[in-house]
């Protein structure tokens, strides 16, 4: 599972059939769902650091901007490295529902919607770049975040 990686051809397939191979990639090993916080998500898991960086890559080929992240999960006995695809902002969310769908999870997705729907709108990535946050962390001096944040 590891090695599983999309052929080079999926990568020159028409919209809507690229559209298609999403839908069914997800249908598998995707999910739809609203978190307790009320947070709206679309996922997919892997173990294949390739795959998901190729997932990843074709779904902005639809407006769908999704976070990759590595976890480790539990597998049988002992706990191995996986990758984990969410996407959580609004639009892309709609993108997805609108363009690409979950084949045997729509009615996931329409919860995922009419949570949306509730919901106002919430950027979910930080908009400082990873490096200023170094030079934001010496600035602090050693201060706890909660405080930094009241003097803010």
């Amino acid at each position: 599972a590891r090695l599983k990686f999309i052929p080079d051809a999926v990568f020159t397939l028409r919209r809507d059939l690229l559209a298609l191979f999403l839908n069914r990639l997800f249908a598998t090993d995707g999910w739809a769902t609203v978190l307790a916080s009320g947070q709206s998500q679309i996922g997919y898991a892997t173990v294949s650091e390739r795959l998901a960086r190729q997932v990843q890559h074709l779904l902005l080929r639809f407006g769908v901007v999704a976070a990759l992240r590595r976890r480790m999960v539990k597998y049988r006995d002992h706990r191995r490295e996986a990758w984990q695809i969410d996407v959580t902002e609004a639009s892309s969310l709609r993108a997805f529902a609108r363009e690409i769908g979950m084949f045997g999870k729509e009615e996931a997705l329409n919860r995922v919607l009419l949570a949306l729907d509730r919901r106002g709108v919430h950027a979910n990535y930080d908009v400082i770049p990873p490096a200023v946050w170094a030079r934001i962390d010496a600035a602090r001096k050693g201060q706890s975040w909660a405080s930094v944040g009241r003097r803010a």
